[in-house]
């Protein structure tokens, strides 16, 4: 399948199994994000419900077999990044920012900013990366 195929592809089956190690991404977490720019899902595992198998390094073979079998579309991570304009062409991008993780797994980006004559207003996120306990934190800071 070309990208094409693929991004046609995922407009049916919206989940996305990653296998390995991201060499251009800090965590797998970062899939998380990009994912949800894109009204895509994360599987937690290879089933005829996936619709892309993406493989980083050191990836589990047991999952690109699974997927082999079942005519999932597997490509590598670079492949992902040269098929994300393809997502967007189809206007699959809803708009979001996507986020990343810092250093310390916080992810630290600008929401909104409203200039107020001569007032900043600052909204600020936090969103530590513990996905087992579904922990967000949310702070606002105002700047004078």
């Amino acid at each position: 399948m070309d990208l094409k195929e693929i991004a046609l592809h995922l407009q049916d089956f919206r989940n996305v199994y990653v296998t390995g190690n991201p060499a251009m991404l800090r965590s797998r977490t970062d899939f998380l994000d990009i994912f949800s720019a894109y009204g895509l899902a994360a599987d937690m595992s290879v089933s005829k419900k996936t619709g892309l198998l993406i493989v980083c390094s050191d990836p589990m073979q047991k999952k690109i077999d699974r997927a082999a079998a079942l005519n999932i579309p597997i490509i590598s991570e670079q492949q992902w990044f040269e098929l994300m304009p393809e997502l967007e062409a189809l206007g699959m991008w809803n708009g979001k920012p996507i986020p990343f993780a810092d250093d310390n797994g916080i992810y630290r980006f600008d929401v909104y900013y409203c200039h107020f004559f001569t007032r900043k207003f600052h909204l600020f996120l936090l969103f530590p990366c513990i996905l087992q306990l579904n922990f967000i934190l949310l702070s606002i800071r105002v700047y004078f």
